[in-house]
Parts: C-alpha cells; sequence; structure tokens
C-alpha cells in the first residue's frame, strides 16, 4: 500500500505550479467544510435561528459558490486565469472579516423562525455576506482546478486528481 501511495502522490508534488494549487484547492476544502459544520451552529447562537434559518445561511454559501464558478469563464475569457486566485482570496478575506464584524454581540433571547428571521436586517446582511463570500471562494477555488487539469501531463493526469484528493483528506 505505502508503494501505491508513493506513485499516487509522486506525480501531484513533482511541479510545483500543480502541487501549490493542490495545496490551495485543500485550502479551500478545509475552509468550506469549516463553515458547514459551524455554520448553521453559529446562526443558532447569535441569531437566534431555528435549523431552517440555519440551513439558508448554508444555502446562500454554497449558492454564492456555484455564482462564483459561473462568473470564473466570462471574467477569465475561457482560458486558465490565475489572476482571479488571488481576488477571490481577498474577496474571502473581506467578507470574512465583514462576516464577523456584524455578528451580533447580544444573543437573542429565543430561537426565531425563518420567516421571522427573513424581517431582520442583521440576517439579510448575513446572507449578502455569505452570498459574497461564496462568489470570491468560487473565483478562488476555479482557476486552481483549472490549472491543475490544464497543465498537469496526461498520462499521469489521473494520479495528480489522485493525489489531489489525498490531500484533500
Amino acid at each position: 500500500p505505502l508503494a501505491a501511495l508513493r506513485c499516487t502522490l509522486l506525480p501531484a508534488v513533482r511541479e510545483r505550479g500543480i502541487f501549490l494549487a493542490i495545496l490551495g484547492i485543500s485550502w479551500f476544502w478545509f475552509a468550506s467544510l469549516t463553515y458547514m459544520i459551524y455554520l448553521p451552529d453559529f446562526a443558532s447562537t447569535f441569531h437566534g435561528a431555528d435549523l431552517d434559518a440555519g440551513l439558508v445561511m448554508l444555502a446562500t454559501l454554497l449558492a454564492g459558490i456555484a455564482l462564483g464558478a459561473l462568473l470564473c469563464t466570462p471574467l477569465s475569457g475561457g482560458r486558465v486565469e490565475l489572476g482571479l486566485v488571488p481576488l477571490g482570496a481577498i474577496g474571502i478575506l473581506v467578507t470574512g472579516l465583514a462576516f464577523y464584524l456584524m455578528t451580533p454581540s447580544i444573543m437573542p433571547p429565543a430561537t426565531i423562525d425563518l420567516a421571522t428571521m427573513l424581517d431582520d436586517g442583521g440576517y439579510r446582511r448575513s446572507l449578502i455576506i455569505l452570498l459574497l463570500m461564496g462568489m470570491a471562494t468560487g473565483c478562488y477555488v476555479v482557476p486552481l482546478y483549472a490549472l491543475v487539469l490544464a497543465y498537469a501531463r496526461r498520462p499521469v493526469l489521473g494520479r495528480v486528481l489522485g493525489g489531489m484528493y489525498l490531500f484533500n483528506l
């Protein structure tokens, strides 16, 4: 098993640019899973949201990632454009900071349902920030995947992708 693991990982780490893209993709998965795990609890704790409102926050983030991914083609002119990666990273940083700064300091006394939450300006601002964060995330990760697919040598592309998924663990 160790020889097979080595054969899978070696093509992924041989080329520095591909390896750095794989590390960036792994960071994306780590950060995304962290948000997915904690976002419903965050909504409950700091907004007093019920489960539905927490899931709406999560769905908003995921919809933003999909929108950002779709925006990559027109923004990059249909080619692998790594200039979107730092812009996406800056967008993630700015929206993450905004999300942190707009967190309510006083926790609500009771659980509030989704319809009531949608009337709350703070909750709506959270949704807008999460949508923008998702869009920035899509602009961050799609060019990295495109780089790996475009520049990995065809005979070892399967091993590079396998190595990438091992790094994502």
